[in-house]
């Protein structure tokens, strides 16, 4: 079972400066972006890329300024990059579920965006043979600490996205702990009412899905899944 901590903080303003290649897996690399733990991350697949609903289009932009821009939208999980463009596309969600998600596209190269990675577990996830094979890099999508960021007085409306088989009375702990266990991709996040009488996980980023928003409702709380 992955162990699993709490914090309040919501997001990390980063100020990055250098680019520094520190890893290289064939086709794919891993390029530090000035900050402790963060990181770009590309798959060794070329002429491809992820087909997922854009948060913002960047125009005229390096790799480093797309890399920036990520960490610094709460919003933005990866990126597309077309280098003879220099545009990207930052993308709300990541890669967990391999190939399938990829649509072939000349020129671009998809970018995980590691935010706060451990180079360690970054360097195993990346010499992994799911990598190599399947394009599933990133140590998000296999990380062995779990936290949650915590909105207080939110509700995050999962329409059909809640899963089944979650206690309907149960603590907010034990709901996030029945959340950690599950693999990346089943469980995003959770909904939970502070008296412990019901608890949704949900299988979706708040950026993923635009009809989906946050409503204020009393007593009930939003906490996003994230990798430490």
């Amino acid at each position: 079972m992955a162990p699993y901590v709490t914090s309040s903080i919501q997001t990390c303003l980063v100020k990055a400066v250098t680019l520094v290649v520190v890893l290289s897996f064939g086709h794919s690399e891993t390029v530090s972006l000035g900050k402790r733990h963060a990181y770009i991350s590309s798959i060794p697949f070329r002429n491809m890329k992820l087909a997922a609903p854009v948060v913002t289009s960047l125009p005229n932009a390096s790799l480093r300024f797309c890399g920036v821009e990520c960490l610094h939208n709460p919003q933005c999980q990866s990126f597309n990059y077309r280098s003879a463009s220099r545009s990207c596309d930052l993308l709300g969600t990541y890669l967990c579920s391999g190939t399938k998600d990829l649509v072939y596209a000349y020129g671009i190269k998809y970018y995980d965006v590691e935010k706060n990675a451990d180079v360690e577990n970054l360097t195993t996830a990346r010499a992994d043979v799911k990598c190599r094979t399947d394009a599933v890099c990133s140590p998000k999508c296999t990380c062995t600490v779990v936290a949650f960021s915590s909105f207080i007085g939110d509700y995050l409306t999962p329409d059909d996205a809640v899963l089944a088989g979650v206690p309907e009375s149960t603590t907010r702990d034990k709901c996030m702990e029945l959340c950690a266990t599950k693999p990346l991709p089943e469980c995003r996040g959770i909904n939970v009412n502070s008296d412990g009488s019901q608890c949704q996980h949900l299988d979706f980023l708040p950026s993923e899905r635009p009809g989906n928003r946050y409503t204020s409702i009393s007593g009930w709380d939003y906490h996003l899944r994230r990798c430490m």
